[in-house]
């Protein structure tokens, strides 16, 4: 049914004993061409800019969501620390040879604690150092 629209501010009109009276209904009207073609553009027009919208939103979404696994990442890291009390970095050490001994040790330089201890110091590491002394030996002598 049509949507009567009473706006008429003007008294009706007599015309030989006939009155008329305006009113507004909203009504089908059916379109020209150029409004068709208008209305194409703008849907056109509305189509593309919701594409847009759609893809910079799932732009959005991917960093944020990027950003929020990056942070529980973050979170999972630092409560195995606290939970651990401890994680696995690389720390100075030094071997110190007990050549009379043939014997070896390793201590950490951060907290002095000996992490191997008499190992034995192989063949290969006396051959090594027998070349240092021997080297040694040659810049004093020249």
């Amino acid at each position: 049914m049509a949507k009567k629209d009473s706006i008429s501010p003007n008294p009706p009109k007599e015309l030989s004993g006939i009155t008329t009276e305006p009113e507004r209904f909203h009504l089908r009207v059916q379109l020209t061409e150029k409004e068709m073609l208008q209305a194409a553009k703008n849907s056109a027009s509305a189509f593309i800019e919701v594409q847009n919208l759609e893809d910079q939103l799932s732009g959005i979404k991917a960093k944020f969501k990027s950003d929020i696994e990056a942070q529980q990442l973050k979170m999972k890291k630092s409560s195995m620390l606290v939970e651990d009390g401890y994680e696995y970095r690389d720390v100075e050490c030094e071997w110190r040879k007990d050549w009379g001994k043939g014997l070896k040790s390793c201590t950490r330089l951060d907290t002095g604690e000996i992490i191997k201890v008499d190992m034995k110091i192989e063949p290969s590491e006396r051959q090594s150092a027998l070349s240092m002394v021997e080297n040694v030996k040659t810049i004093e002598t020249k």
